[in-house]
């Protein structure tokens, strides 16, 4: 599934539509007013749509980003709090200004809302100047990983995936490139990241649909995923209940 409609390398914001866990085509829906986000949303930004200046930023914001040094590490970090406050900022219907993005201890992200925990998770990715937010409700576990396609050696698809996994990619770029995605995803949501091992999680692809499950420490996340302009984005959930997902508005 290639997503229609996405703006030229300069936009801030890429918009998508992914499809609900029971939809069989891509549903566009927005966000009406309140609080709560109403399932799990996602956004993909491209880094040359970050506006130049750091005004945006919250001053917790910038002293975070007056520590790194190397220019990649800024402007990756830049990338994705400005893809997350946007993603959160319409989730909860408010300013973008009043969301900042922080980092538990665990290094997880963090959405506050006037300086207080926003009421909803949130989980971060960004590769080659692209960045991805999901959010889900409080109570759901939200992971997501956005990888370019690319070639994948053999030792690498022997170390990451099951024997069942290889016969289902064989010699597909993007599959293997969808379900390292999935497998990162499903990490993130188990709060774990890469500590522990990849090939723990084993994925599964629904046919003809972008639903995929990933089963890893005995629990079983729903992933959903999207091609846009040669890159796979996965979101995975946990304990989530049937509800459709939605797609931020281009910004500007």
């Amino acid at each position: 599934m290639t997503a229609a409609g996405v703006p030229q390398e300069g936009s801030a914001v890429i918009e998508t539509a992914m499809p609900g866990p029971r939809a069989s085509r891509p549903q566009r829906s927005a966000l009406q007013g309140g609080r709560d986000a109403r399932g799990p949303g996602w956004r993909i930004a491209c880094a040359a749509g970050v506006p130049e200046d750091d005004d945006w930023l919250v001053p917790v914001e910038r002293v975070r980003l007056a520590q790194l040094r190397l220019a990649k590490r800024r402007t990756d970090w830049r990338l994705g709090r400005w893809v997350a406050k946007h993603t959160v900022a319409e989730a909860l219907a408010c300013d973008a200004a009043r969301v900042a993005i922080i980092a538990r201890e665990s290094g997880a992200p963090l959405a506050l809302l006037d300086g207080v925990p926003a009421p909803l998770a949130i989980s971060l990715s960004h590769a080659d100047g692209r960045g991805l937010c999901a959010v889900a409700p409080p109570d759901v576990a939200v992971g997501c990983d956005l990888e370019p396609v690319a070639p994948r050696s053999a030792a690498f698809v022997r170390d990451y995936f099951s024997a069942a996994e290889r016969r289902r990619i064989g010699a597909d770029d993007r599959l293997a490139t969808l379900y390292w995605c999935a497998k990162e995803a499903a990490l993130k949501a188990l709060g774990d990241g890469l500590r522990r091992a990849p090939g723990e999680a084993e994925v599964t692809l629904a046919a003809d649909t972008p639903r995929l499950s990933v089963v890893c420490a005995g629990r079983r996340f729903d992933a959903w995923s999207v091609d846009v302009d040669g890159f796979v984005a996965v979101i995975a959930v946990y304990k989530r209940r049937s509800a459709p997902l939605w797609s931020g508005r281009a910004i500007g």
